[in-house]
């Protein structure tokens, strides 16, 4: 498979958020063999017989693709969020993520350096209000200690960027939108996407819409290599 029909199917994979392995690549030379493709892997006109966890990856991937600007292989299911997502605009991603797949994703958290004081000061505020009768400690001093402790938790709400230890790779967000995916679902029968990939063949090889027909060769009729 030239260099060229390789871009193709890597635009269609990302287009469409599927996988076409090179053994099926090698049974294509029409247009219209290429769409049928691509409605095999989306179930299209059947049962999709995919794996959730998977075609999920995938849709994440291609989001992810669009938000960090990485490439398609720099991105496995292993793939720590850390890394791909930057602290210094995590907050940003982590919301237009959230929104692109529709899913609620369990928010930012604030990093342990912080966390674990906040924490023993609540603790230390409500111990001090239980025992501000008994042990004659002033209630303005009790009450401060609420207040300030309030205070401190909400100044630091911008810095919660960490990671929740629930989804720490892109994995973890696939396996939380898997369930979108029914694989006892009909998909989209009556969808027709020729259109749709007749452009992308138009814009990726760079030729008149009108060649692109269902019958055209890639390499006999355009000239693809």
């Amino acid at each position: 498979m030239g260099l060229e029909m390789v871009e193709l199917v890597m635009r269609a994979e990302e287009e469409f958020g599927i996988e076409i392995k090179d053994e099926d690549c090698s049974f294509v030379s029409t247009c219209g063999q290429l769409c049928n493709l691509i409605q095999y892997q989306m179930g299209i006109g059947g049962v999709n017989e995919g794996c959730p966890s998977q075609r999920a990856f995938y849709h994440v991937r291609r989001e992810l693709v669009g938000l960090t600007g990485k490439t398609r292989r720099e991105i496995t299911p292993r793939t720590s969020l850390h890394n791909l997502i930057p602290a210094q605009n995590r907050a940003q991603h982590w919301d237009e993520l959230g929104k692109k797949l529709d899913l609620s994703l369990p928010d930012l958290v604030r990093p342990d350096n912080i966390t674990t004081p906040l924490n023993w000061w609540v603790i230390l505020s409500v111990l001090l209000v239980l025992a501000s009768w008994p042990l004659h400690i002033p209630w303005g001093f009790a009450l401060g200690s609420c207040i300030s402790c309030y205070l401190v938790f909400q100044l630091t709400r911008p810095l919660a960027v960490a990671l929740p230890i629930e989804t720490r790779n892109v994995g973890d967000i696939a396996r939380r939108y898997a369930p979108r995916y029914n694989t006892m679902s009909p998909i989209e029968p009556t969808r027709d996407i020729w259109p749709q990939v007749q452009k992308l063949i138009s814009d990726e090889l760079s030729i008149p819409i009108e060649k692109v027909t269902r019958d055209a060769d890639f390499f006999r009729d355009l000239g693809a290599g």
